[in-house]
């Protein structure tokens, strides 16, 4: 799992969607999605757990479904 789908997930979880997720934070649109080829800065990834209700480590921790 990629750190977008790990952000999807806990979306999913916390009732909102990626888009609303940048709209809350002043993110330009999409530019979540984008995280995979493009290494976001610390702050936002901080921004992102904070606001989903998890550490950094959790999000940004890449599970296998092994």
């Amino acid at each position: 799992m990629n750190m977008y789908e790990r952000i999807k997930e806990e979306c999913g979880r916390n009732g909102i969607s990626v888009s609303l997720l940048e709209t809350e934070l002043g993110f330009p649109r999409s530019s979540i999605c984008k995280w995979d080829k493009n290494i976001p800065s610390i702050l936002k990834v901080k921004q992102v757990a904070d606001r989903l209700g998890i550490t950094m480590d959790e999000l940004v921790t890449i599970r296998t479904n092994a």
